[in-house]
């Protein structure tokens, strides 16, 4: 028999590539790379990897973007302005939830000692503090739309 993935099983669903494919197709990123699994991740550190690259390729987008976007002239027009932040908006959000699904599978995951669970935790926090950061960038960008 087949046996179903972890993350599947427990509801979660990777959409990094989905939204990196709406940034990409909106013009705002390359190409992604693909995530290399190594022999000795489990579910929850693979999942914490996948989510912090598309925080990571997210935020890179946006600091790459900064100038286009806040340009008076020449800039991005006011609809890939909207498409932009429909993307980072739904991103912000879907990433949100695949976190919180994170921590019930960090919580519901018992073994590996205190020293993995710890760590574990601290992989959640990590992401958190991440997406926090994003979300701070992104409001940046709000913000200067809003002044306009």
């Amino acid at each position: 028999s087949r046996r179903v993935p972890e993350k599947r099983r427990l509801g979660m669903v990777d959409r990094t590539g989905q939204w990196l494919g709406l940034l990409r197709d909106s013009g705002f990123v390359g190409e992604a790379q693909p995530a290399r699994r190594s022999g000795g991740q489990d579910a929850v550190t693979e999942a914490s990897s996948v989510i912090m690259q598309g925080i990571t390729k997210t935020r890179r987008m946006l600091e790459q973007n900064r100038g286009v976007y806040m340009a008076l002239r020449g800039g991005l027009e006011e609809q890939e302005r909207d498409a932009l932040d429909t993307a980072v908006r739904g991103f912000i959000t879907d990433c949100g939830q695949r976190i919180d699904d994170l921590k019930g599978m960090v919580r519901g995951r018992a073994g590996g000692g205190a020293n993995v669970q710890e760590h574990r935790r601290g992989m959640v926090l990590s992401l958190l503090e991440s997406l926090d950061a994003l979300s701070i960038a992104f409001q940046g960008f709000r913000a200067f739309r809003v002044q306009r």
